[in-house]
């Protein structure tokens, strides 16, 4: 076990029903990585003027493309808040955390302990019929939570990861469908966070959490997701101090990348 230095305002680099689901990933903001430069400007001040119809619709068409991978409706009144993201994709605050210790094998790391501070995060719990409708829908939510749909009236920011929870059923054979999708505030709303519009978004103070991390690589599917968590309970061994009901899922990179990072989180009872 190689320790690392504990720096409490630490950023990580850039970057939640059964086996045979079709592929999924989040509808988020990463989305807008996979259009071409020509669809994007990203040199939009921050007084301009909305963009044309057009490119109203092929942004909003491109959404709608990848809802449909996920089994979800992009409705119209989405076209503000995808415009409004598009403008800021560059715009990404980190999630901060404290590395408590990497453990490696070969010279590769296998598995990370890592401490999240306090913080305010803004949490949406929804239950639909597939997991990956859950997670999508849920983010929406978020989304329009972000572009003033809020007691603030302006655009909030993003921060990464995305995280999502998962519980699993009791029998162990899959996972519940009510999924919760939570999204960290940005430093300058943590003292005093806006509200939302949407009734079904709470801000909630979530205790420090200490995690047990790692990281893997494509889709994220119910069957994916317990892979990963099956095989991080093999290199762990049998521990009293891990959750075994409910754990965790960051997503960090767009969908559209063949290969994407994501990691699994274990979810330790003491702090």
């Amino acid at each position: 076990m190689r320790e690392k230095t504990r720096c409490p305002q630490a950023l990580i680099p850039f970057q939640g029903h059964t086996a045979n689901l079709a592929k999924m990933a989040l509808i988020s903001f990463e989305d807008l990585a996979e259009l071409d430069d020509e669809q994007l400007d990203d040199e939009v001040p921050e007084n301009s003027q909305p963009a044309d119809e057009e490119e109203e619709e092929r942004l909003l068409a491109h959404w709608q493309a990848v809802g449909r991978t996920h089994q979800v409706t992009v409705p119209r009144e989405m076209t503000g808040p995808i415009m409004e993201m598009t403008r800021r994709n560059e715009e990404v605050e980190q999630v901060p955390f404290v590395t408590i210790s990497t453990h490696e094998k070969l010279g590769e790391v296998i598995y990370e302990e890592r401490v999240y501070p306090p913080g305010k995060w803004a949490c949406v719990t929804v239950g639909e019929k597939l997991y990956e409708q859950s997670i999508s829908m849920g983010f929406m939510k978020l989304m329009r939570f972000i572009c003033k749909e809020n007691s603030a009236g302006r655009y909030l920011g993003m921060t990464v990861p995305v995280v999502n929870g998962i519980k699993i059923l009791e029998d162990g054979r899959g996972f519940e469908s009510e999924v919760l999708t939570a999204l960290y505030l940005p430093a300058e709303f943590q003292a005093s966070p806006p509200q939302s519009a949407d009734p079904d978004i709470t801000i909630v103070h979530r205790d420090s959490v200490r995690v047990i991390t790692r990281v893997f690589f494509g889709t994220t599917t119910e069957e994916t997701i317990s892979r990963q968590i099956s095989l991080l309970w093999e290199l762990l061994g049998t521990s009293g101090d891990i959750h075994q009901d409910q754990y965790m899922v960051a997503v960090y990179e767009n969908p559209g990348v063949p290969s994407r990072r994501n990691e699994i989180w274990f979810i330790c009872r003491n702090p």
